[in-house]
């Protein structure tokens, strides 16, 4: 069985109605839902450059065994920090109890002209060789993955 979520898990069903080998897809396999498991795993998402005193919205992800996020990731907000250098910071789901590290943060004193971007430049979907829609990927890429940009393969 597979580990990511999926809206309509298809059991592809085949039968050979008279035993020739010769197998038919029937015309309508049954489908199934594939939703996140439990949360084991937090999973803190900050920006990768921030300005000194400047403050931001960071993220606090949930996911399950394989990855899945549980649910929509939690936006909070950080105050800054007041000198320059290279930090991360330490969130926790206080249902969960679940904490995590966030990625390295680097303050910098000065504005500067080139900022990092996170970006999935081959997603895929259902309409070409992978699963759900377009519609999901997008959403998933931007809310779930929090992504800067991404590109759809099709």
């Amino acid at each position: 069985m597979q580990t990511f979520c999926e809206d309509t898990f298809e059991f592809k069903t085949l039968v050979d109605p008279v035993a020739t080998y010769q197998f038919k897809e029937i015309p309508e396999s049954p489908t199934l839902r594939i939703v996140p498991g439990r949360p084991v795993r937090a999973v803190c998402v900050t920006p990768s450059q921030v300005r000194v005193n400047e403050s931001f919205v960071y993220h606090l992800k949930l996911e399950d065994t394989w990855g899945n996020p549980i649910d929509k990731p939690t936006e909070m907000w950080h105050l800054g920090f007041p000198s320059a250098g290279v930090n991360t910071i330490v969130a926790k789901d206080g249902k969960t109890e679940l904490s995590s590290r966030s990625n390295p943060i680097e303050v910098t004193s000065n504005k500067v002209s080139l900022h990092p971007y996170w970006g999935d430049f081959h997603g895929q979907s259902e309409e070409t060789i992978d699963t759900n829609t377009i519609e999901d990927y997008l959403t998933f890429a931007r809310d779930y993955a929090l992504l800067d940009i991404c590109a759809h393969q099709g």
